[in-house]
This record gives C-alpha cells, sequence and structure tokens, in this order.
C-alpha cells in the first residue's frame, strides 16, 4: 500500500493520498469516496473510485480560522493502477541540496484544479467545483517577506493577521476553489529527463487575479518528517 494526493489526482504511490486537512473537515472514512483520472465533470468514462481505509491528521492541526499545519493522509483500501491519466509524483527529499531550486523565490510551479478562471473579490465566497474541466496554471513562488506582507495587509480579520503565515507554508498565486490541490515543481535528472514533484498543497488565499494577494500552500518539505512518520508508522508498503 502507498500514498497519493486526492483533489486533483497526484500520488506518490499506489494506495494513498497527500490533502489538505480542510477539505476532509467533519469528514469520516466511509463518507470520502476518491475518484481518480477525472479531467471533466460531465465525462467521468474514464474515472476510478477508491474507498478511503483510514484518514491520518496532522496531530498540530487545529480548525478555525488558522490554515497551519494542513495536511492529511488518505489510505485507500486497495491498490491503485497506474494509468495516461493517472500517474504518481516525486515528494521532496528529506533534506534538499544547496543548489536545489525547488521552493527557490522566482521559480516557476504548476497548480491544478477546478477553480475561478476569473479575479474573485477578497470577501467573496465560491463554491469548491467551479469549472468542467480541470486545469493547470503556471504560478512563480513569492519570498517568505513578500507572504507575510501580503498576508497582514489583505487579511480583513485583525485578530489573525500577524499569526496567518507560517512557516509551514509558502505562497504564489492560484484561483479559488482550487483548495486541496497540488502545486508542482519540475526539475531535470542526471540523465537530463525531467520530472515532477508535489512542493505543495493549495490551502488558503486572498480572493483571486487581485494585485499583491498570492494564494497560500502547505509546504510539503517541511512536513515530510510527519509523512514518512505516519507512512512507516501504519508499516505501509512503499
Amino acid at each position: 500500500m502507498r500514498w497519493f494526493h486526492y483533489k486533483s489526482k497526484f500520488y506518490t504511490n499506489s494506495s494513498s493520498l497527500l490533502v489538505h486537512k480542510n477539505s476532509l473537515e467533519r469528514r469520516s472514512e466511509k463518507d470520502v469516496i476518491v475518484k481518480l483520472g477525472l479531467t471533466n465533470v460531465k465525462n467521468q468514462s474514464s474515472v476510478k473510485e477508491f474507498e478511503v481505509k483510514e484518514i491520518f491528521i496532522h496531530p498540530q492541526y487545529q480548525a478555525g480560522d488558522l490554515w497551519d499545519y494542513d495536511i492529511a493522509l488518505l489510505q485507500l483500501k486497495r491498490p491503485i493502477e497506474f494509468s495516461a491519466l493517472i500517474r504518481p509524483i516525486c515528494l521532496p527529499p528529506a533534506e534538499l541540496p544547496p543548489n536545489s531550486t525547488l521552493y527557490r523565490p522566482g521559480q516557476h510551479t504548476v497548480a491544478a484544479g477546478w477553480g475561478h478562471a476569473s479575479v474573485v473579490k477578497k470577501t467573496e465566497k465560491v463554491g469548491t467545483v467551479i469549472e468542467e474541466e480541470l486545469k493547470e496554471v503556471i504560478l512563480p513562488i513569492q519570498s517568505s517577506e513578500r507572504c507575510n506582507t501580503s498576508a497582514i495587509d489583505n487579511i480583513v480579520k485583525k485578530e489573525i493577521k500577524n499569526k496567518a503565515f507560517t512557516d509551514r507554508m509558502f505562497c504564489g498565486g492560484d484561483g479559488r476553489g482550487d483548495s486541496g490541490g497540488p502545486l508542482m515543481q519540475s526539475q531535470l535528472n542526471d540523465d537530463g529527463y525531467v520530472y515532477w514533484t508535489q512542493v505543495g498543497i493549495v490551502s488558503w488565499g486572498i480572493g483571486c487575479g487581485l494585485a499583491n494577494t498570492y494564494g497560500y500552500y502547505t509546504h510539503v518539505h517541511r512536513l515530510m518528517e510527519w509523512i514518512t512518520n505516519t507512512i512507516y508508522s501504519v508499516k505501509i508498503n512503499i
């Protein structure tokens, strides 16, 4: 059994998904059906459905207005068979090499999801599934300083302004409604081939397409110790 990603169908092995906790709010295993291979909500001929055996939530996640430690793992009841539409993705290494481009400000990433392709105001609420077709967008990574400043300047609730952005997050830009989807970064291996790493999980944001506002992502690398320990604590065969 192995570990994977939920909303926009990205995985690291063959029986588990890496997700953000808020997409599972107030849900138990029996409430969740995982659909893999979905690219158009009106055409589900290639979709595979999976039941969830167990949900693992980061112990330091707290429900409310703050989104720190926004991550969970789903263990599926049966292995996944990979196909052209269902593919695995790498996780970040335990230690990033000094010359690594992962998480470097200015580097481009790709987000996938079903969110708004148009401007969304800061206080506007949107549904979860917006577009019929799964979409992707290229986003530059921002510096931690810019992420924190933007959060302080744009968050409406004064009581959380100065503690919304943490070390378990980074920011770029995204559309509302993509929450729970993957943020991916491409690299070249020693043979010159491109491979993809899931560096983030879409977590929260302030509007969409607005100047000086960004999407905020769970920092997968900084939570790799929990991911690894969780996988091995339940003796997952990877």
